[in-house]
């Protein structure tokens, strides 16, 4: 580490009683970008390390003193009479003005200088003690006090600046959250200094506009911290004579709605890093194929190296704590592959893979298969049939067979008996006892406990139902608590788990977060024997992506031969070959030469057009939408003049972020957006309250009168909601069966349609249908005034909660990478922030029930 010549710092946080020490890991990356854009062409490089975290502005912060030390220029810097000048090194902002040079030009230079009630000879070394500021009002000489604690800078480089940081020709950009930078420079000390104080900070915006982030104003800015690559780039253009020695990118992520803005960045000839934890084929082919980045992969052997050589660290912050404990689980990673077998649900598991190559692609049969494949998902990742609710999963089975009855004049032959020979595998599922029926994979998973019970491990389902019902049984079972999480997002790294067991079934980017997130040490999958190749393929995909691209090309030219870490870069796997766990009483395994990401790509769109049929038996009206796929398993299609609320500034940008309106054109994938809900009913009943306070209780009786008589005629048909809605229909009623429903229920207020109101009556007959037909005008009337009534509330409501909101701290849930939140917002119930993950670039027709609706999915 040649390039790190700074002094070691020790840090403290507030409110800590304790102190801590900077890692040798972040020694060592830090010491390489300096290397880097030592060179005389230097390389734009993407930093590919096994975990990210705030770990990321610890390098940044070494990179910058670093630096700091190499541009540091100790020259005198001259000043004319009535200049303004500001003390550095001062708690306080202290201003005087120039008057002149004492024995100028000799080592024993002093300069005058006046203050606002005095005129004194500067003791401080005229060369570096100032720097130059606007025209302003002076401060007192009794103002004037000199802070020791404000020089941690010239500890840490071994310099005399006095905080002067017009003596340094240093000036990174960082591309990253302004309100964790600030939490971070604000929390942290170094030398009893915080951060904020150390290096000037400052912040920008998208107009380019660099202001301060905290301090003293000043023209010499040592970090600028941009919320967007947007923002980074108009800040270069607009400030040429900021001189930028780098930019940092905090995370690759972030890129892929600005790749543009990435490829002019690349071509200014200032070095770009970008920190990464896991790139794909696709984003190699674009940063190093076409752009020319270098790829700085780090595999676990020489992360096993740089740990063992930061054995000596000692007293670490948490980040770093956090981070340590990622490299440690990365590089001693085990990924033990236990098969289980269960006869129907691996009959029914490989069938649901083979349809994939059987059935046609219009839509409604993609719906059935979605349907069938959901289940067959749900089955296969079951930890214990207790833990799934048999009646209601026949009853799923019996609506898909419905759904093809019904459908059955748009579904190929060749389609339904596809389904059919599906359909038969299920029903020889439920002909089996269930009282005697124990799935292996429960005997298997207590047993894993039991052998592991010393050890802080947690299960993984992969499933969105009968988590609660899992964790009842592990508690009934075992004296130890066990946690239960749907998907590996949900666990931080500050749990510690040594062990996750993933009785679930994970595909696509949920098995990849589970494989190198490196929460845990070991990974213990239990899976049935068709899953079996796909997951050792999966592995081995992992692993050849690396072998196969290249890099670290200019590593070697940047640290001496001695280095130990060095020689193993070549080894680039990340994941370790699985021990297979197999019963010698089960028979052949399948080799499923399968595809895993074109199959992958090929569900994924055969999910999109299933979005496009729809259940509803009457006449369907549908509307152009785009979908929109959220992380952990939410989705939804959405208009074109949908208006999201938009909350990314405020999971991670500038104080004065809030939530933003914007239309399906405006959002990109990485985007937080809340979706509010009122507590059920709370509207309504809100609304009556206040109508009732206006002396309106009649008018409110009024509006109810049509559901009254519905009611009487749903009673005549025996609550046969479909009987009823025939009769209606065949009479002319215009809605589906669905709306009719809400009508009963008496969630709509009033027909959109007045003839239905004929309808009803007609239908109705006699008295009841003749007065509903002569108070039909006061009726709608009044229905009128009670929607006004309903949408002040609701906006009132809104309103109210998006200020609760707004006043909420959310930047640390986006540090944490928490993709999905659930706020209760007292009596105003409850708002989700959903983060976008795939946007289709196209509108399609979808079915007017499911537009600007968000739903879970299970794929």
């Amino acid at each position: 580490m040649n390039s790190d010549t700074i002094n070691s710092y020790v840090i403290t946080k507030k409110g800590v009683d304790k102190e801590f020490n900077r890692s040798h890991i972040i020694k060592y990356f830090s010491s390489s970008f300096i290397q880097n854009i030592k060179n005389d062409n230097p390389k734009n490089i993407i930093l590919n390390i096994p975990y990210l975290n705030t770990s990321r502005k610890w390098i940044l912060f070494d990179f910058v003193l670093n630096h700091m030390k190499q541009s540091f220029k100790n020259t005198s810097i001259r000043f004319k009479e009535g200049d303004c000048l500001r003390i550095t090194g001062t708690q306080r902002k202290i201003i005087c003005e120039f008057v002149e040079y004492e024995n100028e030009g000799t080592h024993n230079e002093m300069i005058k200088i006046k203050f606002h009630d005095s005129t004194t000879i500067s003791s401080l070394n005229g060369f570096w003690a100032y720097e130059k500021v606007e025209p302003q009002k002076l401060s007192t000489f009794k103002q004037f006090r000199v802070n020791t604690r404000l020089f941690a800078l010239d500890k840490i480089i071994d310099k005399s600046s006095n905080n002067n940081f017009a003596l340094f020709d240093t000036s990174i950009l960082y591309i990253g959250g302004i309100n964790s930078a600030r939490r971070f420079i604000s929390k942290n000390m170094v030398f009893e200094n915080p951060i904020q104080k150390t290096i000037s900070w400052s912040k920008t915006n998208e107009n380019g506009t660099i202001k301060k982030l905290y301090g003293n104003e000043t023209k010499h800015f040592n970090c600028v911290v941009a919320p967007s690559i947007s923002s980074g780039l108009t800040t270069i253009e607009v400030n040429q004579n900021q001189n930028f020695n780098a930019v940092v990118i905090d995370n690759l992520d972030s890129c892929k709605n600005y790749l543009a803005e990435i490829f002019e960045l690349s071509e200014l000839g200032i070095p770009v890093y970008i920190f990464s934890n896991q790139i794909d084929q696709e984003f190699y082919d674009i940063f190093c194929s076409n752009m020319n980045f270098e790829l700085w992969h780090w595999g676990m052997e020489p992360i096993q190296k740089l740990i063992s050589e930061s054995s000596s660290d000692k007293s670490l912050p948490y980040e770093l704590i956090n981070l340590k404990r990622a490299y440690h689980n990365f590089s001693n990673k085990e990924i033990i592959i236990n098969v289980i077998e269960d006869r129907f649900i691996e009959e029914i598991g490989k069938y649901s893979v083979k349809m994939n190559d059987l059935i046609s692609e219009i839509p409604i049969s993609n719906q059935v298969y979605s349907e069938i494949r959901k289940l067959s998902l749900r089955l296969s990742r079951i930890s214990s049939l207790r833990c799934l609710s048999l009646d209601i999963f026949k009853q799923q089975i019996d609506d898909v067979k419905r759904l093809i009855d019904r459908k059955s004049f748009l579904i190929p032959d060749s389609d339904k008996e596809i389904f059919s020979k599906m359909l038969i595998m299920f029903d020889s599922f439920f002909a089996e006892d269930f009282e005697k029926y124990v799935l292996e994979k429960e005997d298997k998973l207590f047993e894993l406990i039991s052998e592991h019970r010393n050890e802080n491990l947690c299960i993984i389902s992969s499933v969105n139902i009968g988590n609660s019902k899992l964790s009842k049984i592990i508690k009934h079972k075992c004296t130890k608590k066990i946690n239960v999480y749907q998907s590996s997002s949900q666990i931080k790294i500050q749990d510690n788990y040594t062990i996750a067991i993933v009785t679930g079934w994970a595909i696509g980017k949920r098995l990849d977060h589970i494989l190198l997130s490196n929460k845990f040490k070991k990974i213990i999958f239990l899976v049935y024997p068709y899953q079996l190749q796909w997951l050792k393929n999966k592995i081995k995909s992992k692993n050849n992506f690396y072998k196969k691209n290249k890099s670290n090309k200019s590593l070697e030219n940047f640290h001496p031969e001695q280095d130990s870490v060095l020689p193993l870069m070549k080894h680039s796997e990340v994941l370790p070959e699985p021990e297979i766990l197999i019963k010698s009483s089960i028979g052949n395994i399948p080799v499923n030469n399968i595809n895993i990401d074109e199959f992958e790509v090929q569900i994924k769109n055969r999910r999109r057009k299933a979005f496009q049929s729809s259940t509803e038996e009457d006449d369907i009206r549908f509307e152009s939408a785009k979908l929109v796929d959220f992380y952990d398993g939410y989705a939804g299609v959405f208009s074109e003049g949908h208006r999201f609320l938009n909350v990314s500034g405020m999971m991670d940008s500038d104080d004065d972020s809030t939530i933003i309106e914007m239309r399906n054109e405006s959002i990109k994938p990485g985007d937080y957006i809340l979706h509010f809900e009122t507590e059920k009913g709370s509207v309504s009943v809100r609304a009556k309250e206040k109508m009732e306070n206006d002396n309106l209780s009649e008018v409110y009786f009024l509006s109810k009168i049509w559901v009254s008589s519905l009611l009487i005629l749903h009673e005549r048909y025996g609550f046969n909601t479909e009987i009823m809605y025939k009769k209606l229909k065949n009479n002319g009623l215009t809605v589906g069966l669905p709306q009719l429903r809400n009508w009963i229920n008496g969630i709509t207020i009033a027909p959109k349609d007045d003839n239905n109101f004929l309808v009803i009556a007609e239908a109705l007959g006699g008295k009841d249908g003749e007065a509903l037909i002569n108070n039909s005008t006061k009726i709608l009337s009044a229905c009128d005034i009670v929607k006004q009534y309903r949408l002040q509330t609701s906006k009132m409501i809104r309103n109210a909660a998006f200020k609760a909101i707004s006043k909420l701290d959310l930047s640390h849930y986006a540090e944490i990478e928490q993709n999905m939140i659930k706020l209760d917002i007292d009596e105003y119930g409850e708002a989700t922030i959903y983060r976008i993950e795939d946007i289709d670039s196209d509108y399609s027709d979808y079915p007017h029930s499911i537009v600007n609706k968000i739903r879970e999915e299970e794929f």
